[in-house]
């Protein structure tokens, strides 16, 4: 089977017909990621697909089918990126494109991405982001965190939503989801446009109401906290709670947890910061059937209410 586009074709119009003939590209400013099956162990930023396309002024049409993905990993760095210009002059010099991609495009080859030519990228399912160097948490939700039970009405918090990995594609299933994040909110915001999705944006970290300090890359920066119940009071409830937000969920409390349907949790023992965690791991054990699971070297909890 065929999947998604490594590479697509720059999305200008054809030429009008009797114009000047356009010679298909290769490189646009839109990149295509589908995370790998399963995820690497090294970690991932996205991995492109089996395919290339290229759009010449008749359509798109397929150029190399490779027999696995090519592993694409974005850099923090905007100074450490795949010169462009140097391939595209590499490959009108080598003048057959499939010798030209067999020497340049291995398998699992780190291929950095130029940030200053693709600008979005689009997931298997039809998501878009923008190129950053937090768009990389895309792909770990998608590897960590399941969408499948969520329904039409329930009401979604996604705590620690980084630029909308889970909240947007929830947003497909549900009208009402609820994005909280204290620090790269302004991208999620332009990512929830970009994808004409219905989120609200809640800018504030789980804790216990008072402010505190929270490092995020090289920025610190000081943010208001409000606890689960302040949240659920806010949403209106709560159905579905996905939580990553690097040791905070240690402040929930058990009885918080009333009414919630389905938990996605990746929960840090490591920071527990003096809070026995099988204070809120036991209570979920007792009323949800549990799944647990290491995904990249984190800890998740995929938890799904008992019936009685």
């Amino acid at each position: 089977m065929i999947r998604r586009a490594a590479l697509i074709a720059d999305s200008s119009p054809p030429p009008r017909a009797g114009g000047p003939t356009r010679r298909p590209s290769v490189f646009s400013n839109s990149l295509s990621l589908v995370p790998p099956e399963p995820p690497t162990e090294r970690g991932w930023a996205g991995a492109a697909d089996c395919s290339i396309l290229v759009r010449s002024p008749v359509g798109r049409r397929v150029i190399k089918v490779f027999p696995r993905p090519i592993f694409l990993y974005l850099p923090r760095s905007p100074h450490k990126t795949m010169d462009i210009p140097f391939l595209i002059k590499d490959l009108i010099r080598t003048r057959d494109l499939q010798t030209w991609v067999n020497r340049r495009f291995k398998d699992e080859h780190r291929v950095p991405v130029d940030h200053r030519v693709f600008r979005t990228v689009s997931t298997h399912d039809g998501m878009v982001y923008m190129l950053s160097p937090e768009v990389r948490t895309v792909g770990d939700a998608a590897a960590r965190y399941r969408l499948a039970e969520i329904k039409k009405d329930d009401i979604v918090i996604d705590i620690g939503a980084n630029v909308g990995g889970f909240c947007i594609p929830a947003a497909r299933r549900s009208a009402h989801v609820y994005a909280v994040e204290p620090m790269t909110a302004d991208e999620l915001r332009r990512n929830i446009a970009l994808n004409g999705a219905e989120v609200t944006v809640i800018e504030a970290a789980l804790g216990d109401r008072s402010e505190k300090e929270i490092a995020w890359g090289d920025e610190v920066r000081r943010v208001p906290t409000m606890t689960l119940d302040q949240l659920k009071e806010v949403c209106g409830g709560c159905d579905v709670l996905k939580c990553h937000c690097e040791g905070a969920e240690w402040s929930i409390r058990p009885e918080e947890l009333d009414g919630i349907r389905r938990i996605e949790l990746a929960y840090h023992p490591q920071k527990q910061s003096g809070v026995d965690p099988e204070v809120l791991l036991g209570s979920i054990r007792s009323h949800y059937v549990v799944e647990w699971e290491v995904v990249d070297g984190h800890a998740l909890l995929h938890a799904r209410l008992m019936e009685k």
